[in-house]
């Protein structure tokens, strides 16, 4: 997606999972998805400083085909972790470092809802609806909206051992600045 963004001209910065933070150059990085506040006024003190202020913020940390839980973390942990508590903390970072600029920020999740009768079998990662309500009263600029993945798993791609194609996933978006309640 990054790849595509940027033939499309878009700047874009990239964040990875990792151990730790860690700051590659060209806009690279990556942060522990249990990070708090601080690691990410880590991360947006070292985009600006990059020039890479962000307009816009494409959260997929929810976007998930497998788990890949943590030694001594659970499934529930991981999902909150990179969902509910990673916005959190984003956006108390956004507030103490970009509190003055308007700011997109899009969260994606899969597997949250039943979108075509199947069960919702992640509906914990529903959680990120708090932080992405609440953000808009506490920063003017701040514009929130959720998005659902529909995607297929690893073993419904054509290929065993290939990533299904982006273009056969779904989203459903949901903008709450607009107030909107269906997808």
């Amino acid at each position: 997606m990054a790849a595509s963004l940027t033939a499309l001209g878009q700047v874009v910065a990239t964040v990875k999972a990792g151990d730790r933070f860690h700051d590659f150059g060209g806009g690279h990085f990556t942060l522990p998805p249990e990070s708090d506040r601080e690691g990410y006024e880590i991360l947006l003190a070292a985009l600006i400083g990059q020039d890479l202020r962000p307009e816009r913020i494409l959260h997929l940390w929810s976007v998930t085909t497998e788990d890949r839980i943590r030694a001594g973390s659970s499934i529930l942990n991981t999902r909150l972790e990179r969902g509910f508590f990673s916005l959190l903390h984003l956006a108390q970072a956004i507030g103490s470092e970009l509190a003055d600029q308007p700011l997109d920020l899009i969260a994606v999740t899969s597997d949250t809802l039943s979108v075509s009768g199947e069960a919702a079998s992640q509906p914990e990662k529903s959680t990120i609806l708090g932080p992405l309500r609440v953000l808009p009263h506490e920063a003017a600029g701040f514009r929130p909206a959720w998005s659902i993945c529909a995607c297929p798993k690893p073993a419904a791609a054509p290929l065993a051992g290939r990533k299904p194609m982006v273009r056969r996933w779904i989203f459903w978006r949901r903008s709450f600045w607009k107030r909107r309640s269906r997808p």
